[in-house]
């Protein structure tokens, strides 16, 4: 169990759930907070980061569009992504192609599935 700091952006345009998942990260973790997928972008492009967990469904550029746009991008190509979606998660999986570093969670958030996400996909372990 590796009980490393990850550096995590936490991306959502609710700004309560947006607020709370940031608050339960950032007890083990350093987190940065993004209310579009437009700064989830350029936060992904110019920062560190372990671990991307966003939203889907946001105005303007969706969760999606941003995946794609991060996939194409040798600086977070490899970033992986844990899905927050109030969708269903068999049709929240459709949207998305095949991905060893994506995940997704429902909302409400548990978490609980949340950290052991993180840890699957990070190795890192922590209380949230």
């Amino acid at each position: 169990m590796t009980s490393s700091v990850l550096d995590i952006l936490v991306v959502d345009d609710d700004p309560i759930v947006l607020g709370l998942v940031e608050l339960r990260l950032s007890m083990s973790h350093r987190v940065t907070a993004s209310g579009d997928a437009w700064q989830q972008i350029a936060s992904a492009e110019q920062a560190k980061v372990d671990l991307i967990v966003s939203d889907i469904q946001m105005p303007g550029c969706s969760g999606l569009d941003a995946y794609k746009m991060l996939r194409t991008s040798e600086r977070s190509r490899s970033v992986p992504v844990i899905f927050m979606t109030g969708m269903d998660l068999g049709r929240a999986r459709k949207l998305f192609p095949e991905d060893p570093l994506v995940r997704f969670v429902h909302k409400p958030i548990d978490f609980v599935l949340l950290r052991a996400l993180i840890k699957e996909l990070t190795g890192a372990d922590g209380p949230i």
